[in-house]
């Protein structure tokens, strides 16, 4: 009976690894624009404003980006403000060059060879790429942690015990797992250029993903007491853990 709960749980956490985030700012640039889905515009999605791998921006993003407002959600009215600026000068305004389906960060460059998935292209040859593996890891912690909080919350509905071991279970190994995602989000941020104090995503994302750490951590000094203490941690590092994906999601498909 424990091996079948312990297999359910594992299960959800399969599951929740298929959640993704998508670029809410391409959303934004079609709607806008309403470029053709064959043309280079809408072959490039993120490298529209990205140059590569998000958070390096090209000549049009940094143009965009001193005009987005505090919680960096891109409106019509921030486009507008960059529509008749020229990012890659050859006589063209962003706004034209995107009515087109142009890109405006290149010159004379109306299509781009080649399918788009939407996620940035890594280099070819590149053995491990810039982000490090992290938004893969971090979906290890995020799951587990969010499957414990629900098994503890269950089993203490049904005043069952085999979910309180589940819900431990789940809790040490999204710890471990933690180890792992806390080293490849250290490596992604040095290497893609993330400076925490001045980029607002990367401090919310940095702050609830310690801090979730440590009321995990917190949470498993409570394990064995099975008081309010232990389900209070556990909810707060699931909610905070999820909070942190959201911005880190952010991150990479909306800035």
């Amino acid at each position: 009976m424990m091996l079948r709960r312990t297999l359910v749980a594992f299960s959800f956490c399969l599951a929740a690894g298929a959640c993704q985030a998508y670029p809410a700012f391409y959303d934004v640039l079609v709607k806008q624009y309403g470029f053709a889905t064959d043309s280079a515009a809408a072959k490039a999605k993120c490298q529209v404003c990205h140059d590569g791998k998000p958070p390096k921006l090209n000549l049009f993003g940094k143009q965009v980006k001193p005009v987005l407002p505090e919680d960096y959600v891109l409106t019509a009215a921030t486009l507008e403000k960059v529509a008749s600026a020229d990012a890659d000068d050859d006589g063209v305004s962003n706004g034209d060059e995107l009515k087109s389906g142009r890109l405006p960060a290149v010159k004379d460059a109306p299509s781009i060879p080649g399918p788009s998935t939407g996620a940035p292209e890594e280099s070819q040859g590149e053995l491990v790429p810039k982000h490090s593996f992290h938004p893969a890891m971090a979906h290890f912690p995020l799951a587990l942690w969010a499957v414990a909080a629900f098994f503890e919350l269950f089993g203490r509905y049904r005043k069952q015990k085999p979910y309180h071991d589940v819900a431990i279970a789940n809790l040490g190994l999204g710890l471990v797992a933690s180890i792992v995602t806390i080293g490849t989000g250290i490596a992604a941020m040095l290497r893609l250029g993330y400076w925490p104090l001045t980029a607002n995503p990367m401090i919310l994302h940095l702050a609830l993903a310690s801090g979730s750490t440590v009321l995990a951590l917190g949470a498993w000094s409570q394990r064995k007491k099975e008081g309010l203490g232990f389900l209070l941690l556990l909810c707060l590092s699931a909610g905070s853990v999820l909070l942190a994906g959201h911005f880190g999601g952010d991150m990479v498909f909306g800035q």
